[in-house]
């Protein structure tokens, strides 16, 4: 790829009927998140247009998809009660390659998918037979019952402070550890 540079890069636009959703509420806060938005801001804006709407899209591709998940969370947290219906998915992107110098070279076309996630929350119940839907304060562990009884319970490594006051060890038969190169003793 060293004889081309990318001339230009075409993503499709997101249409509402692209998304991934059966039935997608008419009053839709739809937040389109990109790699630069800044999260504090885009949840403060969501929480103030919640009072007049009942359903927030979030919508990242690429890069995006991390800060779209951290700004639902976020925003259910800060609001509560909220149901959610989370779809993942590949848009398409292409770009296009040009030659450098060499004329003879073809032009080529790279096709890309990108991932890409859609998360719905909403403050009314959603679809409650989709796979990808989940209840608001979902108190359920997410393995099953029978993988419950397999959970281990971590132990404290006991201190040097611990072991004395319990009466486990006498320091003052221990060597002592010296510090610092040899020379400087």
């Amino acid at each position: 790829m060293e004889h081309y540079r990318r001339a230009e890069v075409v993503e499709q636009p997101l249409e509402p009927a692209q998304l991934p959703f059966r039935h997608l509420p008419d009053d839709l806060v739809w937040m389109k998140v990109k790699a630069t938005s800044r999260v504090a801001n885009m949840v403060g804006y969501v929480q103030t247009q919640l009072k007049t709407h009942d359903h927030v899209l979030w919508s990242g591709r690429g890069q995006a998809v991390c800060k779209a998940i951290q700004s639902a969370e976020l925003l259910k947290k800060a609001v509560g009660e909220l149901h959610q219906e989370t779809h993942c998915c590949y848009h398409r992107s292409t770009e296009v390659w040009k030659p450098k110098e060499n004329e003879a070279l073809d032009t080529l076309k790279v096709n890309k998918d990108i991932p890409a996630i859609h998360i719905l929350l909403s403050k009314t119940p959603l679809n409650p037979d989709s796979p990808s839907y989940q209840p608001p304060h979902q108190t359920a562990p997410f393995w099953s019952a029978a993988g419950a009884e397999e959970t281990t319970t971590q132990t404290k490594k006991p201190n040097r402070t611990t072991q004395e006051a319990a009466g486990g060890g006498d320091t003052s038969l221990k060597k002592r550890r010296r510090r610092g190169p040899p020379g400087a003793r």
